[in-house]
């Protein structure tokens, strides 16, 4: 490798790391506001229906003025439609459901196992090799879920172990999600277009659910703390979903999971933060277990690969 594509793979390397570490950042505070916003007595259903509109809304203004709208064929449009309800719809609509009933710091625990869930996924799809050091990170990510769920004294209410099991959704979701938006992705198209069309399927996704389940909410005057929140998710969003896509192009996929460090870390920091969080050590046992994992799952991944280009 010459000194110039050295240079400049470095320079990828540390706007990657950097835009990593803002994202990780974000999306731990999206977690921790998904409380903040359904304590407020927002519904979980509208609230992430006008989160997912409002952001696109504010993507598709950027996107006229750049004169390049989301492209709309047949494989751009799958793209949009997988991601936007196997990515957003399903797992954030869990989370704010099963937001106000555990600590935010345990959903970003069980958050980080997202990773775990896509190297076992694309090892059965035979998009990976089996490793045992990897299948070692899996172990301990299990175990992690097993010092949240069995101890007595792990949660601070029992009855929370099922609002636990729910909120193993989302990284589900999330996993499948990652592997299909590789598997699925379009030749064409950039951050900004791909998050605009996958906010605008979620967002369309969840019009008739909340229509379906009776639960139509709308701001009122003046907005409440919980209305501005809402608000505030919609630039939020807007701004996090082209980040995610930014890093996926500039370092792959792979760099990017090891975001979950980042969000996990964040996600139990807000939680203290805002809402005064105190975990028992078994919680703490799992985040070190869960951590671990990671490690060893992601650890081939991370340097950034040279054949990556920003474009």
């Amino acid at each position: 490798m010459s000194d110039v594509e050295s240079r400049a793979k470095n320079r990828r390397l540390i706007l990657a790391s950097t835009l990593l570490l803002v994202g990780g950042i974000g999306f731990g505070l999206v977690i921790a506001l998904n409380r903040v916003v359904t304590t407020e007595g927002i519904p979980f259903i509208p609230y992430i229906f006008w989160q997912s509109l409002g952001a696109s809304v504010v993507l598709l203004v950027v996107s006229v003025i750049r004169r390049k709208l989301p492209p709309l064929t047949a494989a751009h449009l799958r793209y949009y439609t997988v991601l936007g309800i196997a990515g957003l719809a399903i797992p954030w609509t869990v989370l704010a459901y099963v937001a106000p009933e555990i600590p935010v710091g345990v959903i970003a625990i069980l958050l980080a196992l997202s990773p775990l869930i896509v190297y076992a996924m694309a090892v059965g799809l035979t998009m990976d090799s089996l490793r045992w050091s990897r299948v070692l990170g899996l172990f301990l990510g299990l175990v992690g879920i097993l010092l949240i769920a069995l101890p007595e004294t792990s949660l601070p209410a029992r009855g929370m172990v099922g609002w636990v099991l729910v909120a193993l959704i989302p990284p589900a979701c999330f996993a499948l999600s990652t592997i299909l938006a590789e598997r699925m992705r379009p030749p064409t198209g950039d951050a900004i277009s791909f998050s605009c069309g996958l906010l605008v399927v979620g967002s369309l996704f969840m019009l008739p659910v909340m229509v379906i389940s009776d639960s139509w909410w709308i701001f009122q005057e003046p907005l409440s703390k919980g209305e501005a929140t809402v608000f505030f998710l919609m630039l939020l969003s807007a701004f996090l979903w082209p980040l995610l896509f930014t890093i996926i192009r500039l370092a792959g996929s792979v760099f990017f999971s090891t975001v979950a460090y980042i969000d996990t870390l964040a996600g139990v920091g807000w939680g203290i933060l805002f809402f005064s969080e105190a975990h028992s050590l078994w919680i703490w046992g799992a985040l070190a277990l869960v951590m671990g994992g990671l490690f060893l799952v992601n650890r081939r991944g991370r340097e950034l690969p040279t054949g990556v280009k920003a474009d």
